[in-house]
C-alpha cells in the first residue's frame, strides 16, 4: 500500500507531465499561474467528489480505467491543438484557451475514479486540499521543465516527442 505522500505524488504526476508538455509549446506568460491553478482546482474537486459519490463502489474498475484512458486520449488531442498554436484565425486562440481548460479537467478523471482509504482523522476535504496543493506544485514544476526544454530545443520534432513522452509517462503513472 502506498504512503500518503506516494499517493499524492502519483495523482499529481499527470499534472506535472501535462504541464511540461504544454510548457514546451506555449510561450504565454499568463499560463504560469493559470494552468497550475486549473490543475489544482480540477484535481481537488475530483479527489473530493470521487469518495463522496462513492464512485469506486458504483463503477466497475475496468469501466473506470476505460473512462480514464478515454479522457487521457482526448487530453492528448487537446495537447495537439495547443501544439499547433494560433494560426491567425480569430477562433484559433479561443480553441487553444478551451484546450488549456480541457486538459486539467480531463486529467482529473484519475482523481475521481481512484478508490482510496482515508488516513486516520482525515476527511475527504482535507485529502482533496492536499491533492490540490500537490497538483499545483507538480504543475509548476512541469511548466518549469517544459519551459527549459522549449528554450533548449529549437526543433519541433524533438519538442513534440518530448511532450508525447511526458504524456505517456503520466498515463503509465496513473
Amino acid at each position: 500500500m502506498l504512503s500518503l505522500s506516494g499517493y499524492l505524488l502519483l495523482l499529481g504526476a499527470d499534472s506535472a507531465c501535462a504541464s511540461g508538455a504544454i510548457g514546451i509549446h506555449m510561450r504565454d506568460r499568463s499560463i504560469k499561474w493559470q494552468l497550475p491553478l486549473a490543475f489544482a482546482v480540477c484535481d481537488g474537486i475530483g479527489s473530493f467528489l470521487g469518495p463522496v459519490a462513492q464512485v469506486s463502489r458504483v463503477v466497475d474498475r475496468n469501466a473506470a480505467q476505460a473512462i480514464t484512458l478515454a479522457a487521457y486520449i482526448v487530453a492528448v488531442v487537446a495537447l495537439l491543438i495547443i501544439a499547433k498554436g494560433p494560426t491567425g484565425r480569430p477562433d484559433s486562440c479561443l480553441l487553444c484557451r478551451i484546450a488549456l481548460i480541457a486538459v486539467p479537467l480531463l486529467l482529473s478523471a484519475d482523481n475521481f475514479f481512484t478508490p482510496r482509504v482515508l488516513p486516520m482523522g482525515w476527511t475527504s476535504g482535507i485529502l482533496a486540499t492536499m491533492t490540490a496543493a500537490s497538483s499545483y506544485l507538480m504543475a509548476l514544476f512541469g511548466l518549469a521543465v517544459g519551459n527549459a526544454i522549449r528554450l533548449r530545443q529549437g526543433r519541433l520534432v524533438w519538442a513534440t516527442l518530448a511532450s508525447l513522452a511526458l504524456f505517456a509517462t503520466a498515463w503509465v503513472a496513473a
